[in-house]
C-alpha cells in the first residue's frame, strides 16, 4: 500500500491528466481562413474607400503645401468613417 502523501499525489495528477484532455478546446473551434475573412472582407472594403478618396484628396494637397485645405479633407473622411 502507498502512503497517503503518495497517493494523494497520484490521484492529484491523474485528475490534472483528466481534466487537460477533456478541458483542452478542439482546434477546430477556431475560424478557418474562409470564414475569417468572410467576416472581415466587409469591414476592410469600407476601410479601401476612405483611403482611396484619402490617397486622391490629402496627398496631393500635402505636396502642395495646401495644409489647411488637406486638413478640411483629413476632417471630413474622419467623421465620415466614424459615422
Amino acid at each position: 500500500m502507498l502512503p497517503g502523501r503518495v497517493r494523494l499525489l497520484l490521484r492529484a495528477l491523474a485528475a490534472l491528466a483528466l481534466v487537460g484532455c477533456l478541458g483542452a478546446p478542439p482546434a477546430a473551434a477556431a475560424p478557418t481562413r474562409p470564414e475569417y475573412i468572410a467576416q472581415v472582407d466587409p469591414i476592410c472594403q469600407d476601410g479601401q474607400k476612405e483611403v482611396e478618396h484619402l490617397i486622391r484628396n490629402y496627398v496631393p494637397s500635402l505636396d502642395a503645401e495646401k495644409y489647411k485645405r488637406a486638413a478640411r479633407i483629413l476632417l471630413r473622411s474622419l467623421m465620415r468613417y466614424e459615422a
